[in-house]
């Protein structure tokens, strides 16, 4: 189903439409972060409402192409490329772009005759010393992302929640407690075991976590190797930084360790609503994703002509844009996206 009026506004030349598949660029004849099956998918990242099954090609980062095999199944048809490195599909240039978000995410930037878009995919500005630093690009059009475009969604600096984890796990460690923090398996559970093993080597994962952190060493990302979750005993458990995936920290498998206490590390920490939807006992605000601020800031750095506002506060976002004498507008009504915690 095609929305015939949105070329009508914008003019002839957009080089996006946004329909019930997901963002489409007609003149190249494929979709990025396609949400229903297509022929061709370029992929922003490996997070699961990004990069689903079922698609008949994909193309994506030279880094993200090891996390959708062991996704989405090793025999899928993918092709990657570095970053920077130019890609024609049906006469459009297209290439990735660091986006910031974790190892391998990129901005899809698309030309044809001279007219450029980029579509951000999910981003942060913040380098966390492990995922590449995200770069602006100049376009006309820009699809930027909104997860967290709300005034009160402003992050303290990586550095400083490290330490505040790192604290709150050596009073465990003397209360010969284990520390849980739950994490989504890709991007936030490396960042945290890249900062944190500095501080100490007693860092331990559930398996699901391990198998990404593998496919990603394999690609050259610099993962530190830990012990094994199921080879440490309940009596030096206490020791341990332990990450789980969200869905399962109450699983079976803590009774490894007798005595624990459960963090989540997480942008909607942010929030008193955020905490009280938490079951944990500590609340860490740590985000894979753009704040407040650095929305504004990649916007204006994009120098878009036009933005389009998805994935999360897109009214709210757009209205702001607006009130900036940015032309923009949001597209989340063209097509609905489950939210994965994974922020």
């Amino acid at each position: 189903m095609w929305f015939g009026w949105y070329s009508a506004i914008m003019g002839l030349s957009s080089l996006l439409e946004f329909t019930e598949k997901g963002i489409y660029v007609p003149k190249g004849d494929f979709y990025i972060d396609p949400i229903k099956k297509v022929k061709q998918a370029v992929i922003t990242h490996g997070h699961s409402d990004h990069a689903r099954s079922g698609n008949i090609k994909y193309l994506c980062t030279d880094l993200t192409k090891p996390v959708l095999k062991l996704r989405l199944g090793s025999k899928i048809n993918v092709q990657s490329l570095a970053f920077g490195e130019s890609f024609f599909i049906n006469g459009v240039k297209l290439s990735f772009h660091p986006a910031g978000h974790l190892p391998g995410s990129a901005q899809v930037r698309v030309e044809y005759k001279g007219h450029i878009a980029v579509i951000s995919g999910d981003y942060k500005l913040e380098k966390d010393g492990l995922a590449e630093a995200f770069e602006p690009v100049f376009c006309h059009e820009f699809v930027t992302e909104s997860t967290f475009a709300l005034p009160i969604y402003q992050w303290q600096a990586q550095e400083k929640i490290i330490a505040d984890i790192f604290t709150w796990w050596q009073q465990n460690q003397s209360e010969k407690k284990a520390s849980i923090i739950s994490a989504y398996p890709l991007g936030k559970s490396q960042r945290l075991i890249s900062a944190l093993y500095k501080y100490s080597p007693y860092i331990t994962c559930h398996p699901s976590i391990e198998n990404t952190n593998i496919a990603l060493r394999n690609a050259g990302v610099d993962i530190p190797i830990l012990d094994d979750l199921f080879s440490i005993t309940k009596n030096e458990s206490h020791r341990y930084l332990v990450l789980t995936p969200t869905i399962i920290s109450q699983g079976l498998w803590l009774q490894n360790f007798p005595h624990y206490e459960l963090a989540d590390a997480s942008g909607w920490m942010a929030t008193k609503q955020g905490r009280k939807r938490s079951t944990a006992h500590r609340h860490f605000t740590l985000s894979d994703h753009a704040d407040w601020p650095s929305l504004n800031q990649a916007v204006l750095a994009s120098q878009a002509e036009t933005v389009f506002v998805t994935h999360g506060f897109s009214d709210d976002f757009a209205r702001h844009l607006k009130e900036q004498k940015i032309n923009a507008q949001s597209i989340d009504h063209f097509f609905t996206r489950e939210r994965i915690e994974q922020e």
